[in-house]
C-alpha cells in the first residue's frame, strides 16, 4: 500500500460557477490547431511510459478524501482545474461531485486514457506542459476556483506552476496540493501560508521555504518509487452475455491472458463473468481492431458474437466509431453501433443435420450442428424451459461423437412466426449462460433448414429477457453471413492492482 499523501493548501471561501442558458463549461481553452505545442521530449517520455502500461498507484483514499474536505471548500457549480492529470482519477472524482473540470497533462496518451474513461460537458481535458510554458495564452486568468496538483508537483517547475496558479485562480480561490510521502524527502516540500499580502495573487503566497525547495525533483516518471502497473477494465454485458473488457494499451501489454480470464471471471473471488475480452486498435484510419475472447475457464473462443458486439460498442464510446471492422482469430467481422443496437456479422461455415442422437430421461433429443465461427449442436425442443440445460449440456457437450473439441449445445423452441427461444450451455464457460450470439446464429440457421422459419429477420429470445434479432447479410450469399444485433450495457468500470 503507497503511503499516504501530504496535504498542503490555501484556503479562502470561493464564489460559486453556475452554467447559464444549458452551457456546462465556459469557453475556457481554444486548442490550438497547430502541432508540436509540447516539447516532444516531455510527451514522448510520457507517452512511452503509459504506452507500458504503467498507472499511478497512489489510489484516492478515504483519508485523502477527508483531508481535501477538511481543506477545501469544494461545492457544486465550482469550476476547477486538475493541473496534471494524468489518467482523469481525480479529475472524474471531482465532477462526479458537481463541479466543473478542465484536466490538463503533457502526454497525449494519458489524456486519451482519460477520455475513455468518460469526458461531457462538466469535464474536459486539454494537452499543457507546465514545465515548458505557463499559463496557455487562450486560459482566460482569474478563471477557477479551486487548482488540484495531486502527486504531479515533483515533476514541475515549482517556482513558476505557483506563480501560474496565482494567475489561474480568482481572487478567492483555493490551490490543494497533495504529495505521496514516499516520493520526496520528509518536510521537503514546506508549507504553503496564507499572508495578508503576497507577490502571486491577493490572498495567497508561499513561505521562504517554499514547494520548490525539494533538492534533485525527479523528472522521468520512471523515477519515482510511487508508481507501478495496474489493469483497467470495464464490466459490460452484451443481452445478459457478461464480459470484463479490456482495451487500450492494457490489451496490448504481453500477458498470461488465460490465467488473468481464470482469475478474474471467478464469481466469488474475482470480478465474475462468462470470459475476458481484449481489444486493441489495429488501424485508427480503417477502424479495425483485434479482439480476443477467453473464457471463463482460460480456453480461447473461436468466435463469441456477443463479446464482438461488447467490443464494438466500447470502440465507439471511446474512439466514436460506428462502423468498423473487428478481427477475431483471424475472422473479419463487420459491426455498426447505432440507437437501436449493436450489429456485428458472424460467418456460418459446415451444416450436419442429424449429428447425434442423446436420451435423456428415455426420450431421444436428435442434435443438428451448425458452425457458426464456433462449433454448436442445436436440438429443436417443444418446452425450452423444461429442459434441464445444465445436467443435458454437460453430458451432450462431452458427447464421445463431438470430441475431441466438444461443443457447445442449444435447445431451441419456436415460439412464433420468426420467433425462437433458446437455452445454450456454453463450452468454456461450462455452464448455461443467459444469452450466445453465435448459438443464436445456428439456431436460426438449423430452423431454417428444417423449415420451421424463413430465411429472414428472427427474433432469438433468451434467458436474460433480453432477445438478439438476427438477419441473414443481404449482400452476402445465402446463408452464409448473418448479423447479429442486440443491446449491450456497461455495469460498472474498475482498476486491479
Amino acid at each position: 500500500m503507497p503511503p499516504a499523501p501530504k496535504s498542503t493548501r490555501t484556503t479562502a471561501r470561493s464564489r460559486t460557477w453556475t452554467a447559464r442558458g444549458g452551457s456546462s463549461m465556459p469557453d475556457l481553452l481554444t486548442v490550438p490547431t497547430a502541432p508540436g505545442i509540447v516539447p516532444l521530449s516531455a510527451a514522448a517520455e510520457w507517452d512511452a511510459w503509459y504506452a507500458r502500461d504503467a498507472r499511478m498507484r497512489v489510489p484516492i483514499t478515504d483519508a485523502e478524501m477527508e483531508l481535501f474536505h477538511q481543506h477545501v471548500d469544494a461545492s457544486p457549480g465550482m469550476l476547477a482545474l486538475d493541473a496534471g492529470c494524468g489518467t482523469g482519477h481525480w479529475s472524474r472524482r471531482l465532477a462526479s461531485a458537481g463541479l466543473g473540470v478542465l484536466g490538463m497533462d503533457v502526454s497525449p496518451t494519458a489524456l486519451a486514457m482519460a477520455r475513455w474513461q468518460g469526458s461531457g460537458p462538466h469535464l474536459m481535458y486539454a494537452q499543457h506542459d507546465f514545465v515548458a510554458r505557463s499559463i496557455p495564452a487562450s486560459l482566460k486568468p482569474g478563471t477557477f476556483d479551486l487548482i488540484m496538483c495531486r502527486n504531479a508537483l515533483p515533476y514541475l517547475n515549482r517556482e513558476r506552476f505557483l506563480v501560474d496558479a496565482g494567475r489561474w485562480l480568482n481572487p478567492k480561490g483555493q490551490l490543494h496540493l497533495t504529495v505521496p510521502l514516499g516520493c520526496c524527502p520528509a518536510g521537503a516540500f514546506g508549507q504553503i501560508e496564507r499572508p495578508a499580502r503576497g507577490p502571486l495573487a491577493p490572498g495567497f503566497s508561499t513561505s521562504k521555504a517554499g514547494v520548490w525547495s525539494i533538492p534533485d525533483p525527479p523528472r522521468s516518471p520512471n523515477d519515482n518509487p510511487c508508481w507501478e502497473a495496474a489493469l483497467r477494465f470495464l464490466k459490460v454485458h452484451g443481452a445478459g452475455n457478461d464480459f470484463i473488457l479490456v482495451t487500450g494499451p492494457d490489451a496490448d501489454t504481453p500477458q498470461d491472458w488465460r490465467t488473468t480470464a481464470v482469475r478474474l471471471c471467478d464469481r466469488r473471488a474475482g470480478i465474475g463473468g462468462d470470459g475476458l475480452v481484449t481489444s486493441v486498435l489495429s488501424s485508427a484510419s480503417a477502424g479495425v481492431l483485434n479482439v480476443a475472447c477467453y473464457n471463463a475457464d482460460g480456453s480461447v473462443a473461436t468466435m463469441c458474437g456477443n463479446a464482438l458486439r461488447s467490443a464494438a460498442w466500447c470502440a465507439a464510446q471511446s474512439r466514436g466509431f460506428r462502423e468498423m471492422t473487428l478481427v477475431m482469430n483471424g475472422v473479419k467481422h463487420d459491426a455498426v453501433v447505432r440507437d437501436d443496437g449493436v450489429s456485428v456479422t458472424a460467418e456460418v461455415g459446415a451444416v450436419d443435420m442429424r449429428l447425434l442422437r442423446a436420451v435423456w430421461n428415455g426420450r431421444p433429443f436428435w442434435f443438428d450442428s451448425a458452425h457458426t465461427g464456433t462449433e454448436h449442436v442445436v436440438a429443436i425442443v417443444d418446452d425450452v424451459d423444461a429442459v434441464d440445460t445444465k445436467t443435458f449440456g454437460k453430458l451432450v457437450r462431452h458427447h464421445q461423437d463431438l470430441a475431441p473439441l466438444g461443443s457447445n449445445v442449444n435447445f431451441v423452441q419456436v415460439v412464433g412466426d420468426q420467433a425462437l427461444k433458446i437455452r445454450t450451455y456454453e463450452r468454456g464457460v461450462e455452464a448455461e449462460t443467459l444469452s450466445c450470439g453465435s448459438g443464436a446464429v445456428a439456431a436460426v440457421v438449423i430452423a431454417t433448414r428444417r423449415g420451421l422459419i424463413c430465411a429472414k429477420t428472427t427474433t432469438v429470445h433468451n434467458q436474460a429477457g433480453t432477445p438478439l434479432v438476427v438477419s441473414p447479410h443481404p449482400e452476402r450469399p445465402p446463408g452464409r453471413t448473418y448479423w447479429i444485433n442486440g443491446p449491450v450495457t456497461q455495469v460498472f468500470e474498475g482498476e486491479l492492482a
